[in-house]
């Protein structure tokens, strides 16, 4: 064998070693990015949920206003229909968001068990909203475990006045 096919099997078998490289399948969640301080995580995380809760904020609110000019006597069922139909989905893109930033090391078990749970409500007032009430306690602990850790705008679902 010439020193050009000693060079070409070499080549070959570094991106054979590379392509295995990857630290997982395609379906994971995984986040790819290096972990942040925990004051840094604590940051990026409050300000992608405080950022997408205002936006939040009027868009619940504009949904609202035109659903109970339209049922003006169901104004709790429209609350409720604006929970699952505005609130959730958006709260679920936000915590997707945050997942994927670099969770602090050690912390990972922890920050992935309290965005699930999060995550977990707000699949069942997205999926259920006339029978969701998000005073129950799986929102309640999930609210509490996110304020514990620092990352309380990330469990807000809830709009004043909607």
């Amino acid at each position: 064998m010439g020193r050009g096919s000693a060079l070409i099997i070499a080549l070959l078998g570094l991106l054979a070693l590379l392509a295995g490289c990857g630290g997982g399948d395609a379906g994971t969640t995984e986040a790819a990015a290096p972990p942040l301080s925990k004051p840094r995580f604590l940051a990026a995380a409050n300000r992608i949920c405080v950022q997408g809760w205002r936006r939040d904020l009027e868009a619940a609110r504009e949904s609202y206003a035109e659903k109970a000019r339209l049922s003006p006597h169901h104004t709790g069922a429209v609350r409720r229909q604006v929970r699952g139909t505005v609130l959730a989905p958006s709260l679920r893109a936000r915590l997707a968001r945050v997942g994927e930033l670099g969770i602090p090391e050690g912390d990972e078990e922890q920050v992935k068990a309290i965005l699930a749970a999060i995550d977990a409500v707000a699949q069942q007032a997205e999926e259920d909203p006339f029978g969701f009430k998000d005073r129950k306690a799986p929102f309640r602990q999930a609210r509490r475990h996110a304020r514990a850790y620092g990352i309380a705008p990330c469990a807000r679902m809830f709009v004043p006045g909607v």
